[in-house]
């Protein structure tokens, strides 16, 4: 009996979907005049479509508490920086407070770099557009190896719904969205599937922005490509990421599978571990090649506002504090020059008390330099990196980098920063002696 339950519990939204749709349809043809076998057709379609539909329910209340465990599968982070987490799964299953379209254990992700402020809710007008929020456009990566099964970029981007009217004008749009089914929801996504004892497993990456999806149905990708870049399409108050794992192609029929990010950071703690942040947690991702040691980056120059008010992430460069601490001692995201002068000149307590236990052993910031097209940005230097040969930017690949030098080999770090990645060119030592070199010959 169970098994009946659990397979009709997989197949039930589409059911739903068509009984709704069967007593919305019912709904308008009140409206029209019929004749009396029109009415008893009517009749007997509502009928029929309310009994599917009270089924259907029955079954999601039955089914949803027998499903079994599913073990937890560890993938790659979809994007590269700093992000906060929404609807985590570490904070409440299921994270989105339904089960349908497969997003049981799904999270929403949003861009929070420490160079640019995310709009804050209820600070502007209803509906701000899309690109003023730094997620917007931001490359989107696999999460997992496999191959594409479906990819669709199609979709406008539409403007945020940044106020509480926006938000009641979100809730009317989406309900409409529904009838549309969950492409209309989830937007612009790509879905792959995993290779060898993956293959049941489907990864999404969903509300993509139009037009930017580089992969095709049939591509074979690795875990960490860029497949597109995060917009705001489907059901989205604003662009973020929506990233989940189920059970098939298919998010009419398939189940959430719970999921874990490898290699992130969690808050301001530098230990990268595998796990997932919670509700309103950041998590900067970062997986790499190998390797300890001192990055070969520069700290950045003291003054970075040559024009206009200099931000909160500018006065935390001239200040030499972690963005966190600025934000704690309420340092406002603008301040006047003259403000940031007298800061730094007659640091209050808490500042002179940070100037002092500083240990001078590793920059608080550092300059990542692309080799090739010159774009810089500055970051927290983390314990992991280690001296990397060169850098380059998201906008490149691996391929465009000069070639290493004869006999040595070249392995890459990702997650450097917001956007870049680094390579590392090693020689392999050798036991074979050098010719030249003076040679110790045993006593006689």
């Amino acid at each position: 009996m169970s098994h009946v339950l659990l397979a009709a519990y997989r197949i039930r939204f589409p059911f739903i979907y068509a009984a709704t749709v069967a007593l919305i349809a019912v709904a308008i043809a009140t409206f029209i005049p019929m004749n009396d076998s029109a009415r008893a057709v009517r009749t007997a379609i509502w009928g029929c479509a309310m009994g599917v539909l009270i089924l259907g329910i029955s079954v999601t209340m039955l089914g949803g508490r027998r499903l079994p465990d599913r073990r937890t599968v560890v993938v790659t982070a979809p994007v590269r920086g700093r992000w906060l987490a929404l609807n985590s799964p570490a904070s409440a299953v299921p994270s989105h407070g339904v089960r349908a379209y497969g997003q049981t254990y799904a999270i929403d992700l949003v861009a929070e770099p420490l160079d640019r402020d995310r709009p804050e809710f209820a600070s502007g007008p209803m509906m701000r557009p899309a690109p003023e929020y730094p997620a917007f456009g931001e490359p989107v990566r696999a999460m997992i190896d496999g191959t594409v099964v479906r990819a669709s970029d199609w979709r406008r981007d539409h403007r945020a719904r940044s106020h509480w009217s926006g938000l009641l004008y979100l809730t009317a749009e989406g309900a409409i969205r529904e009838l549309g089914g969950p492409g209309f929801v989830v937007g612009n996504h790509v879905v792959i599937r995993g290779h060898g004892e993956s293959r049941q497993v489907f990864a999404v990456v969903a509300h993509l922005q139009r037009g930017s999806v580089t992969v095709r149905v049939g591509d074979t990708v690795r875990a960490g490509d860029k497949i597109g870049r995060c917009g705001n399409s489907g059901n989205s108050t604003e662009p973020h990421v929506h990233a989940q794992l189920m059970d098939r192609a298919s998010a009419w029929t398939g189940q959430g599978i719970p999921l874990e990010f490898s290699d992130i950071n969690v808050g301001e703690s530098e230990e990268r571990i595998t796990g997932m942040p919670q509700n309103e947690q950041h998590m900067t991702s970062e997986f790499s090649g190998s390797s300890a040691g001192e990055p070969s980056v520069q700290p950045g120059p003291q003054t970075a506002y040559a024009k206009g008010m200099p931000t909160r992430y500018e006065a935390a460069i001239r200040l030499d504090i972690p963005i966190d601490m600025a934000k704690r001692h309420g340092i406002p995201s603008q301040l006047s020059a003259g403000e940031l002068e007298e800061l730094d000149t007659n640091p209050p307590a808490w500042l002179a008390q940070s100037r002092a236990n500083r240990t001078g052993k590793r920059a608080v910031w550092a300059t990542l330099t692309c080799a090739l097209c010159g774009f810089e940005e500055r970051s927290r230097p983390k314990k992991w990196w280690p001296e990397f040969t060169v850098l380059a930017c998201d906008e490149h690949d691996a391929s465009e980098l000069p070639e290493p030098a004869a006999g040595a080999e070249r392995s890459y770090c990702y997650g450097v920063g917001s956007r870049f990645f680094g390579a590392v060119d090693t020689v392999p030592p050798t036991d074979e002696l050098d010719p030249d070199a003076p040679q110790l010959r045993p006593a006689e």
